[in-house]
């Protein structure tokens, strides 16, 4: 009686084990994709602050590679250069871009503005609503003076 239970639960193991295997790479294929697109707008981050401080051939080879997704071949027969050099241009700006976040930190200034920001408006939004709540006349002054306020803070958005 054993020896049909083993012969049941083999194919059983067999597909958890293979379940197993697919979703470690699943997993995986999953956390490189998800690290590819942080990447991809990191530097598209990064490029809209500090791409003027690149070279004319570094900004040309990353917009062919993140704004038009060309990939190593298309880029070197596009630019008559090597896979090679193509990819080296890349990383090297990448660098430089990272390097001029460090030294400056614009975007981290830029995130930290926006998130204020953010969280000024939600502020607004809770007091306009506790007025509004109130219904009295009075507020009336005060419920516009924080709308002029709320319309400053969205100003910024665009």
């Amino acid at each position: 009686m054993t020896g049909v239970k083993q012969k049941c639960l083999t194919p059983v193991f067999y597909c958890v084990s293979l379940f197993e295997v697919f979703w470690g790479v699943s997993a995986l294929m999953e956390k490189f994709l998800e690290n590819t697109v942080e990447k991809t707008i990191e530097i598209s981050m990064l490029y809209d602050f500090y791409g003027e401080l690149l070279t004319q051939r570094q900004k040309e080879i990353l917009q062919f590679y993140y704004d038009e997704n060309l990939s190593l071949s298309e880029i070197a027969d596009e630019l008559d250069i090597s896979r090679q050099a193509v990819h080296d241009a890349i990383h090297k700006a990448e660098r430089s871009l990272r390097t001029y976040e460090e030294k400056l930190g614009l975007f981290q200034r830029f995130r930290c503005t926006q998130q204020e920001r953010e969280r000024a408006g939600q502020a607004l939004d809770s007091i306009i609503r506790q007025l509004e709540s109130r219904g009295e006349a009075a507020d009336a002054e005060i419920l516009d003076g924080l709308a002029a306020v709320k319309d400053i803070l969205s100003s910024f958005e665009e």
